[in-house]
């Protein structure tokens, strides 16, 4: 595709010099894409959800839990089709960043920023008391002062962002280990956060948010960053 195309074209000139660009260049990839996601989007629902196993993945979700396993239900097919573009965009923006770190640019875009009492947000050397972390120049993360994020925020320059409905595949292991995770919810200017409620499933944990109905496609704007682990099952005697 050519917006793949473009993506590589981007990445292959830059150096470690160039982080300080790395928000125009994105921008400039995705002014590109905004335009290739609508011209290459798939004329009908059939063709989309056989496209797109993550899209897919959402609509058996849905359709199980609301439509008796319809995934021709016409919610249904409102659905994809309203989380195409947004999907895609994440799609994208995950290549973008972990082939970054690939090449050895392990950029984070993150600074600290304070929401006032009154609402304002103050950054960088302006901020007195943290209310969390900005990262990738665009993206609200707050921490609280918890310092459980800061695993989170080390893995940002490589680390994945998935959205409501996706599923985070628990990590393999041993017969006396049992999965965990630790997460943050980053959310863009004009959202807020809504509070992640992980649904545990046979296969991973779904990602949905509180008092958040799973068919809302506004949501689909917050990302969700992770780490997952093993650690020892407790014994009960």
């Amino acid at each position: 595709m050519c917006c793949t195309a473009i993506l590589h074209l981007k990445l292959d000139g830059i150096e470690s010099t160039l982080i300080k660009a790395t928000s125009q260049i994105e921008l400039n990839i995705y002014k590109k894409l905004n335009k290739d996601i609508r011209s290459f989007k798939p004329q009908t629902h059939q063709e989309l959800i056989s496209k797109s196993s993550r899209i897919l993945n959402h609509v058996v979700y849905i359709a199980n839990k609301r439509y008796e396993g319809d995934i021709m239900h016409p919610n249904i097919i409102k659905y994809a089709d309203s989380v195409y573009d947004e999907i895609m965009k994440n799609m994208y923006e995950n290549s973008f960043y972990t082939s970054l770190a690939k090449k050895g640019v392990n950029y984070s875009g993150s600074k600290l920023f304070e929401i006032t009492d009154n609402g304002d947000i103050l950054y960088g050397a302006d901020v007195e008391k943290p209310t969390g972390v900005m990262l990738r120049n665009k993206y609200y993360l707050e921490t609280n002062g918890n310092a459980i994020y800061q695993q989170l925020i080390d893995k940002i320059p490589s680390t994945i962002m998935l959205m409501m409905n996706d599923l985070i595949p628990y990590p393999s292991c041993k017969e006396n280990e049992e999965p965990i995770i630790i997460y943050g919810e980053l959310y863009p200017e004009g959202s807020h956060t809504l509070g992640v409620d992980l649904k545990t499933e046979i296969n991973g944990w779904r990602i949905n948010y509180k008092n958040i109905d799973i068919e809302d496609t506004a949501a689909m704007v917050n990302r969700v960053i992770y780490q997952t682990a093993c650690r020892l099952s407790l014994i009960h005697i």
